[in-house]
């Protein structure tokens, strides 16, 4: 069993709160609405309370830090291939340190306690030497896990994954952002984007005013999570509304995934452990029959069922074979009036979703294109509306991909570019030729969009090629073009080569490691044995004959190759 391991959610303790149906319910107190806070990875299996006080705790690091312990390797950001290799040690042999970066208190002051849990606590904290668009310092929240309870090869493993698959969706408006991972004697700190607004019962408690479009916005948010998961061939496992948290306070604030203590990577193989949270589980998950991504499928049809009745589809439920017999053998009831006030479409996708047989019930393909779902008759926004999906699309380019088609562009003449560079323009305020995260945040309101500082950072992240943490109007252009759009110039496959050539230093018809590394622009995140880390990706990426190089025919398949369909990236238009 995952070290985070699933609870029994006791009678008392399970969601009873509504979204649709609280608009009947009488006013709930403040006290009722504690599950707002919780922020981060999976603690524990109860939820982290808000606290009350401003001073809360003495801090995250305050009792941890130890000036002499420094085993590290690196003082600079995590990347996925150095989390490899910690891996890849750690399999070896496991005493306790990760080698992640030490310097948690220097680089962070903490403010207050968010959350505390058995293998853990939540802090919120700020960045001493950085500062938000509105000139105050950015606020993170941070997960500390002492080392003792991370005693073993499999709870090191455990968080070792987590980590990574959150690395893995960083370039995801709908997850939760993975800031960096520090490390003390006693301590490992995970920082991460904090979220001001709450989970999903929270807000069903706070709003008596929600209508089925506001669920339709949440749900397209959860389903769309989903499907960059399976895309990416994570299996998420815990499924549920309060794994979900408002970005920020406003209304209409997009939601964001904070959990993934007990997703896996899945190759295909049905899975036999019982994992999730069990009023959530789908029926071949608590029946032990196997299960792949379907099951994440009707986690999301009870999230659906929740939005709108205001409980699981299977409470209230007093055991836990009875709780199995339930999901097992009888379907859920449709019975209350607020299914005959809502639309027989939505009725309908929440039944498909939670059809017990894994076969007929309805894949991430099929939900997106139900009528309920697939109805988005937005006012077309510049680029018809998809300018934040395509940034989050070209994160999941590496840095010499990105870098060779922003020099290709130079030697281009596109009419298609005509209308972006004229959005450059607009977003360009002070005409000093780059985008600031503040000139994003307040341009892109201006087409449409609504994005937050944040996720101004996450875009500047994905598209910033030259690690300068500001747009120059090539690096924005090359973002939002379509990558078949510039293959159809007759000059390309030309430019290309070329572009191949002038990396080619020795002339071999080879593309080096040391070559690679020098066409990659340096950036403020990556030291150099990041850089080297960057570049054996790119070579086990593109080499396809094993020679450890890349050839000019491998280079070009390597440019050329889209990215996938957008429909899993959030759009942030007119929320």
């Amino acid at each position: 069993m995952p070290f985070f391991s699933w609870c029994w959610k006791r009678r008392g303790d399970a969601s009873t709160s509504s979204l649709l149906a609280s608009q009947e319910d009488e006013t709930l107190s403040e006290t009722d609405s504690g599950k707002k806070s919780k922020q981060g990875l999976q603690l524990e299996p109860t939820k982290a309370k808000k606290s009350k006080s401003a001073s809360g705790s003495s801090g995250a690091g305050s009792d941890y830090g130890s000036a002499d312990f420094s085993p590290w390797t690196s003082s600079k950001r995590l990347t996925l291939r150095r989390l490899g290799a910690i891996r890849e040690s750690l399999s070896k042999k496991y005493d306790g340190s990760f080698n992640f970066k030490p310097g948690y208190e220097k680089d962070f002051k903490t403010l207050r306690m968010l959350g505390r849990g058995a293998f853990g606590s939540v802090f919120l904290a700020a960045k001493r030497n950085a500062k938000n668009g509105d000139g105050g310092r950015e606020a993170f929240a941070v997960k500390r896990v002492k080392k003792d309870i991370l005693k073993s090869k499999r709870h090191a493993g455990a968080l070792l994954l987590e980590i990574e698959i959150m690395m893995k969706l960083r370039n995801n408006l709908n997850v939760v952002h993975f800031e960096d991972a520090y490390e003390d004697a006693r301590a490992v700190y995970l920082v991460m984007e904090y979220c001001s607004g709450g989970d999903l019962i929270y807000n069903a408690k706070a709003n008596p005013d929600f209508s089925e479009q506001d669920v339709r916005l949440y749900f397209q948010d959860i389903i769309r999570l989903i499907g960059q998961c399976h895309k990416q061939n994570i299996l998420h496992r815990d499924i549920k509304p309060d794994n979900f948290l408002k970005a920020d306070a406003s209304s209409k604030a997009p939601l964001k995934m904070i959990d993934f203590g007990l997703s896996t990577i899945w190759n295909g193989k049905p899975k036999k452990d019982m994992t999730g949270t069990p009023f959530y589980m789908a029926p071949e998950v608590i029946s032990k029959k196997g299960y792949g991504f379907a099951a994440d499928l009707w986690s999301a049809g009870c999230v659906l069922f929740f939005l709108v009745e205001g409980k699981n589809p299977f409470e209230p439920c007093d055991t836990f074979s009875n709780l199995q017999f339930k999901i097992c053998q009888r379907d859920a009831s449709f019975s209350k009036p607020i299914w005959k006030k809502v639309s027989p479409q939505l009725k309908d996708l929440t039944k498909r979703l939670l059809q017990r047989n894994p076969e007929t019930r309805l894949t991430y393909e099929q939900a997106v294109k139900h009528p309920w779902l697939d109805n988005d008759i937005s006012p077309s926004a510049a680029l018809n509306d998809t300018m934040i999906q395509k940034f989050q699309s070209i994160g999941s380019f590496h840095r010499l991909k990105r870098k060779v088609l922003t020099d290709a562009l130079k030697y281009l003449e596109l009419e298609e570019a005509e209308e972006l560079i004229k959005i450059f323009s607009e977003l360009d305020v002070d005409n000093d030729g780059f985008i600031t995260k503040t000139e994003m945040v307040k341009g892109l309101g201006k087409h449409g969009y609504k994005v937050s500082d944040h996720d101004s950072k996450v875009i500047i992240e994905n598209i910033d090629v030259d690690g300068n943490g500001q747009l120059d109007q090539n690096e924005f252009v090359v973002a939002l073009l379509d990558l078949k759009t510039l293959q159809k110039d007759r000059k390309w496959h030309k430019i290309v080569s070329n572009l191949f050539d002038d990396m080619d230093k020795d002339k071999d018809g080879q593309l080096c490691a040391d070559e690679i590394k020098a066409a990659i622009p340096c950036n403020e995140y990556f030291a150099l044995e990041d850089i080297d880390d960057e570049v054996e990706q790119i070579i086990e990426e593109a080499d396809e004959d094993g020679n450890g190089t890349i050839d000019v025919s491998e280079f070009t398949r390597m440019i050329n190759e889209t990215a996938a369909t957008l429909d899993t990236y959030d759009k942030r238009w007119g929320k």
